[in-house]
C-alpha cells in the first residue's frame, strides 16, 4: 500500500522554478515532484522501464531518466514530441549553445528570398514579410542541425522521429518566439488559439524585433540550465526512447514495460491539436494536416462519420453517464455530445487494452485523472477507469484525491447555469496488473 501523504499534488505550481519544465507552458502538464513521488512510493527497481503513452511535454520521461530508469514516452502530436526531446538536451552542451544560436541568426539575416509564401500556414497570423522572417530562422535551424541539404522552399522537417535533442531545443526557442508574436490571438481558454479573421488582423513584425525576441527567449532557456539538479551529469547510462505514436497502437513489444506513469486526455473536450496550432504551423502542417491530426486524438471535438458501438466492458458507470447524456434535454446533447463521449470512451478503452498488452505481469500503472460534468450530469472518470481496468483483471492498489486548482469549468462562465458546484477533483489511481 502506498501512503497517501507520500504523493504530492500532481499540478505544477505557477510561481515555482521548475528548470526545463518551464521551457514550455503546457496546460495538461503535471509536476516533476509528482513523478518522483510516484516512482519512490511504488518502489520501482532501478533499471526498470517506465512508460508514458501520453507523454506530452515529457515530464515523466525526463524525471524517470534522471532517477536512473529506462524511459519510454510517446505522443501523437509531433509538437509535444519535439518539446519532450528538447528537455533531454545534455547540460554538457550548454557552453556551445551561444555560438550555435549566433550562427542561426547570422544565417537567418542573410536570407532575403522566400519561395513558399502563398500557402504557408503561418499566414493565419502574420503578413508575408513576417512569415518570411520566421521562416528564415526555421530554415537556418534545419540547415545547421537537421539536414545540411535542406531545401529552403520546403516548410517541414521530413522525419520528426529522427530530430536530435539539439535541433529540438532550437525549435522550442522558435515555438516560444512565435507564441510571443501572436499574443493577441491567445484566448482566455489556455487550450485555444484564434486566427486572423482578415488581412487587417495580421501581425506585422520587423526581422530585427523578431530576432531580439528570439534571442531573449534563448537566453531565458539557457539560464534555466543552471536550475538543473547538479547530480545529473553528462553520463547517462539509461535508455530513453521518445517517439510519435498513438496510445492505441504503441511501437513496443508485448510484456516489456515494468511501470506506467501518465495522465490520459481528460474528458473535457480539450482540443490538444488546436492548442499547438502555431507550433504545428512552424512544422508545416496545412489545414488538412491539422484536421487529420485532430481526428486521431482521444477527446477530439471532431466527430467521425463512423461512430463506435457501445461496449459493455466500459462498465456500468460509463454506460449510465453516456445514457444520461443521450437523454439530456439540452441543445445538441444527442446530436453532438453523445457522439463525442462515445468516441472518447472507445479511444480510452482501446488504449487501456494496449497498455495491458505492453505491461508486464504484476506491473504498476499510475494514472492522473480528473472528473468533470456534462451540464449537470456528473462524469466520474476515475471510477470509469477503475471499472474498465478491473474488467481486464487489474487491481486497484491506491487512490489519492486532490482538489483541482484550475479546470475548464472554471473558465466557462456558463457553467453555473446548470450547477452550483464548479470545482473538480484530480485523482491519482495506482493499479497493478
Amino acid at each position: 500500500m502506498i501512503p497517501e501523504l507520500s504523493i504530492r499534488n500532481p499540478k505544477r505550481y505557477k510561481y515555482s522554478k521548475n528548470g526545463r519544465a518551464d521551457w514550455y507552458e503546457y496546460y495538461a502538464a503535471y509536476s516533476g515532484d509528482f513523478v518522483s513521488d510516484a516512482i519512490n512510493c511504488a518502489h520501482i527497481p532501478q533499471g526498470s522501464i517506465i512508460l508514458d503513452p501520453w507523454n506530452g511535454s515529457g515530464t515523466t520521461t525526463q524525471i524517470a531518466n534522471e532517477m536512473g530508469y529506462n524511459a519510454y514516452g510517446y505522443d501523437i502530436n509531433p509538437v509535444m514530441f519535439i518539446i519532450a526531446k528538447a528537455r533531454q538536451l545534455d547540460p554538457g552542451v550548454k557552453n556551445s549553445l551561444n555560438a550555435i544560436n549566433n550562427d542561426i541568426l547570422v544565417k537567418a539575416k542573410r536570407k532575403t528570398g522566400f519561395e513558399y509564401i502563398n500557402n504557408d500556414p503561418l499566414q493565419a497570423w502574420f503578413d508575408k514579410a513576417t512569415v518570411s522572417a520566421v521562416r528564415n530562422i526555421d530554415h537556418a535551424i534545419r540547415k545547421l542541425l537537421v539536414d545540411e541539404k535542406a531545401n529552403f522552399g520546403k516548410t517541414a522537417v521530413d522525419n520528426y522521429n529522427n530530430i536530435s535533442d539539439l535541433a529540438a531545443f532550437f525549435y522550442l526557442v522558435l515555438f516560444r518566439t512565435v507564441r510571443k508574436l501572436i499574443v493577441p490571438f491567445l484566448a482566455s481558454n489556455p487550450t485555444w488559439v484564434k486566427v486572423a479573421k482578415d488581412q487587417s488582423e495580421l501581425q506585422k513584425w520587423e526581422p530585427g524585433d523578431i530576432h531580439k525576441i528570439y534571442r531573449s527567449i534563448f537566453n531565458e532557456m539557457l539560464n534555466e540550465f543552471d536550475l538543473y539538479p547538479p547530480q545529473y551529469t553528462l553520463k547517462r547510462k539509461n535508455q530513453i526512447n521518445l517517439g510519435i505514436a498513438n496510445s492505441e497502437d504503441l511501437p513496443i513489444s508485448t510484456s516489456t514495460i515494468d511501470s506506467i506513469i501518465s495522465s490520459p486526455p481528460y474528458c473535457t473536450r480539450i482540443d490538444y491539436a488546436i492548442s499547438t496550432r502555431p507550433e504545428l504551423a512552424i512544422l508545416g502542417f496545412s489545414e488538412q494536416d491539422l484536421d487529420a491530426l485532430r481526428r486521431k486524438m482521444i477527446g477530439t471535438p471532431k466527430i467521425s462519420p463512423e461512430l463506435p458501438d457501445i461496449d459493455l466492458n466500459w462498465g456500468s458507470t460509463c454506460l449510465e453517464f453516456i445514457n444520461n447524456v443521450a437523454r439530456h434535454d439540452s441543445k445538441a446533447a444527442k446530436s453532438y455530445y453523445y457522439k463525442h463521449f462515445l468516441q472518447y470512451f472507445n479511444g480510452i478503452s482501446k488504449s487501456i487494452l494496449e497498455l495491458d498488452r505492453v505491461l508486464k505481469k504484476d506491473g504498476i500503472c499510475i494514472l492522473v485523472l480528473q472528473d468533470s460534468y456534462f451540464k449537470d450530469v456528473y462524469n466520474d472518470l476515475p471510477r470509469i477507469f477503475t471499472e474498465m481496468v478491473q474488467n481486464i483483471q487489474w487491481k486497484i492498489k491506491h487512490r489519492v484525491d486532490f482538489k483541482a486548482r484550475q479546470s475548464m469549468a472554471n473558465i466557462n462562465r456558463k457553467t453555473k447555469q446548470y450547477r452550483s458546484r464548479i470545482s473538480t477533483t484530480e485523482t491519482v489511481l495506482v493499479f497493478q496488473k
